[in-house]
């Protein structure tokens, strides 16, 4: 089973949500009860209550696999959001 580095899945989240033109309200809106949970994620610290929802609705909304957020993305991913 491959180690995942937590710092990996926050940049790529950062990395994606402003690549969608998401704003920090709007992805929690989307996958959290609050835009600090964002934040914190973007700054590095694991939010409390983040669980496998989150990550799901994460991969659902970037149109990736949970799996690949948690692993370095392309340099040249945006996974631009479609509905």
């Amino acid at each position: 089973m491959p180690d995942y580095d937590p710092s990996v899945f926050c940049q790529n989240v950062r990395l994606l949500r402003r690549a969608n033109g998401y704003t920090v309200r709007q992805l929690a809106k989307l996958c959290w009860p609050t835009p600090s949970m964002v934040r914190k994620l973007e700054r590095n610290v694991i939010p409390r209550g983040l669980g496998c929802r989150n990550l799901a609705l994460l991969a659902y909304y970037f149109h990736l696999t949970p799996t690949q957020l948690l692993c370095p993305l392309p340099a040249d991913t945006t996974s631009p959001h479609q509905d």
